[in-house]
């Protein structure tokens, strides 16, 4: 019983360090990746946050147009031209396409942001952490083990 309760112990000393380490790094990895790649292909990570249902209401799918040419004067006094970045929602249902205002189109890119980041940090810590715990496990049970177990009698011979 010494034996089980020590193991547990340390098993259990050894997944909180190891859940902490990983966690961390995983983060990190996760929230840079996670930026970088939203901000490379926005378009994608929009359409999976509304796949998650965290752009367009239920029945509805979002569509992005980049048809428009954009001018305007910035704060600056200096004039620009790009390529619009329209959000709709439509409804194939009801046969709808309604643009999205301008704090909804936010909440959508941060939603894409949040999605992007959990996602890779997701991806970094479940194929490092389980392996990691598997063999700790496997190592903690032969360490604990070994130092456990009970010693062979000693033999001895009896003389009279």
């Amino acid at each position: 019983m010494k034996r089980i309760l020590t193991e547990l112990a340390v098993q259990l000393i050894v997944l909180i360090v190891l859940l902490l380490v990983v966690a961390l790094g995983a983060l990190f990895f996760g929230v840079t990746t996670g930026a970088a790649a939203s901000a490379i292909a926005p378009d994608f990570h929009i359409q999976f946050a509304d796949r998650l249902g965290f752009v367009c209401a239920k029945g509805e799918t979002v569509s992005i147009d980049h048809s428009q040419t954009v001018h305007g004067v910035d704060a600056h006094g200096r004039s620009y031209v790009g390529q619009s970045n329209d959000i709709y929602c439509t409804s194939t249902a009801e046969g709808t396409r309604r643009l999205l205002t301008t704090d909804q189109f936010v909440q959508a890119r941060l939603a894409a942001l949040a999605v992007a980041m959990a996602g890779y940090s997701l991806l970094c810590f479940v194929p490092v952490f389980l392996p990691l715990e598997i063999a700790a496990l496997i190592l903690i049970h032969k360490a604990v083990g070994g130092m456990m177990k009970p010693k062979p009698a000693n033999k001895t011979v009896i003389s009279y």
